[in-house]
């Protein structure tokens, strides 16, 4: 069971449901997006709470550092039968423009809320695509599949519409 939870509560686990054009952004440079302010929800049937699901949502904001490369840190917030918990971790990331991915890597965990029931944060790795917000004009999603440090996968999908 461990194993399970600690993957639910990974940064990676991200979905959001929403409709997006599968045209990479184009308006401004993939680097000029990237360093917008990205939001996320994940919300994933598990067994271990209450109401069925883990419900968790994050923050990422990472600045340009040269060439193509980004950092800067990404905070999950994790809601617990309405206990919240939150972790921070250091991010790093490489983007490719000619494929437009953000190929990522989280880092040292900065901060971290002791979990419930011996539940784990975890970190997460993966490529991200960047795309144009279809029913947004001007905005812009990442998404894609991961892993997470703890041997689990999921999709993920970050918007900058709540952050600007």
């Amino acid at each position: 069971m461990t194993q399970h939870i600690t993957r639910v509560i990974a940064i990676c686990t991200i979905i959001i449901i929403s409709s997006f054009s599968s045209t990479p952004a184009a308006a401004q440079t993939g680097l000029e997006i990237l360093e917008h302010y990205w939001k996320g929800v994940s919300v994933v049937p598990v067994n271990f709470t209450k109401s069925g699901k883990a419900i968790l949502t994050h923050e990422m904001k990472i600045k340009h550092t040269g060439q193509n490369k980004f950092a800067g840190k990404v905070t999950t917030t994790f809601d617990f039968d309405g206990a919240l918990y939150k972790c921070t971790l250091d991010i790093m990331a490489t983007y490719y423009d000619i494929d437009h991915t953000f190929v990522f890597k989280t880092g040292d965990m900065t901060y971290a809320d002791k979990l419930p029931y011996d539940l784990e944060w975890c970190g997460s790795y993966g490529t991200l695509t960047l795309y144009s917000d279809a029913e947004r004009d001007g905005y812009y999603l990442l998404s894609g599949n991961t892993k997470d440090t703890c041997g689990g996968t999921s999709e993920m999908e970050f918007s900058d519409y709540q952050g600007r």
